[in-house]
Parts: structure tokens; sequence; C-alpha cells
């Protein structure tokens, strides 16, 4: 019988390209996992938060760093999303802690994300999405969900030129024509 071994692919190949002052890169190392606080238990989720990463959790459309690579985004009153680095995952009791209040789902594999920056990062992203990106609007760290060219997506503001957009993994190649045009139309 043969052996078959299972190989992580990433959605669009890795890849990774600079256009216009724009560099658009796919982050393949990362892994994602949905929070979803369950009903009338926020005040608990909120204390066992505190609990493990000694820290407030944070508002909605607003984002935590937890550790070097890893961060929590509040995506609504009752989800937060944990976007971890592979090389820096939490580690198995913090993580198994957290699922004690919190349901929690693995979506790594249900999202692509694009890493886009430089110069002209809003100028590109002011063709493609609804917000207003500007500073005083939209700070670094916010997070918020959007859509760009009919596709759903969540754009965190890293630093200010520096952005990671999320799109679902079935649409990753039309997201990356979308977000690819608009660099060339710089």
């Amino acid at each position: 019988m043969h052996k078959l071994k299972l190989q992580k692919e990433s959605f669009l190949g890795g890849f990774s390209k600079t256009i216009n002052n724009v560099s658009v890169k796919e982050i393949i190392d990362h892994r994602i996992t949905s929070l979803a606080i369950p009903l009338t238990s926020e005040k608990k989720c909120a204390s066992e938060f505190k609990k493990i990463f000694k820290k407030l959790m944070p508002e909605i459309e607003k984002s935590l760093s937890i550790s070097q690579g890893n961060v929590i985004f509040r995506l609504a009153s009752d989800l937060l999303f944990l976007c971890e680095n592979s090389n820096k995952k939490l580690s198995k009791a913090t993580f198994d802690l957290l699922k004690r209040s919190f349901y929690s789902t693995d979506q790594s594999g249900g999202w692509c994300c694009l890493q886009v920056s430089g110069n002209n990062v809003l100028n590109m992203l002011e063709r493609i999405c609804p917000l207003d990106l500007a500073e005083e609007r939209f700070k670094t760290l916010d997070v918020r969900r959007t859509s760009m060219e009919h596709l759903g997506v969540i754009i965190f503001k890293k630093s200010p030129k520096e952005f990671l957009l999320y799109s679902a993994s079935s649409s990753s190649k039309s997201f990356l024509h979308a977000v690819e045009t608009s660099c060339k139309n710089l």
C-alpha cells in the first residue's frame, strides 16, 4: 500500500510582486481561529480573556497584539479572530484555556491573506475599497469588514503603509486579480 503524505499548498502559489510601488504578497505562514462568544457569556469570556492575556478584550473593529506575530481582531460583538504566525503559535495550554470559554473553529482553510504595503498602498486601496482609510478615520491596528470588487474582505491596518487583506479562499484568484489591477491602474 502507498503511503500518502499531505502537503500544505498556498492558495496563490506564494504570490509576491511589487507593482507601481505597492508590494503584494500572499501570507501563508498563519493560522486563523474564530472565537465565538456564547450567548449571554460576554462577561465570562472577557474575564477569561483578561486572565489569559493580561489585557482587556479588544473593542469591536479593533485588534490586540497578544504576542510577537499574533493578533486578535474583534469583528463583531460576539466574534473574534485569532491570527497566529505558524512559527509562533500560542501554546496548547493557552489555546485550551481559550476553548473553555469561547467556541473555536479553525478558519485557516477558508481565508486567503494578502499583505499590501508601500508608498502607493493607500492610492491602490482607494480604487477598490469603499472605506475611508485616512489615519484619522482608520487608525493603525483597526480592522473592518468591507467589500472590494464584489468580494467580502477583512482589512487590517498593520501600520500606516501596510495592510493585511483577508478574503475567501474560494475566490482568492479573483481577489488577487482585483488587487493587481488596482496596482496597475495607478
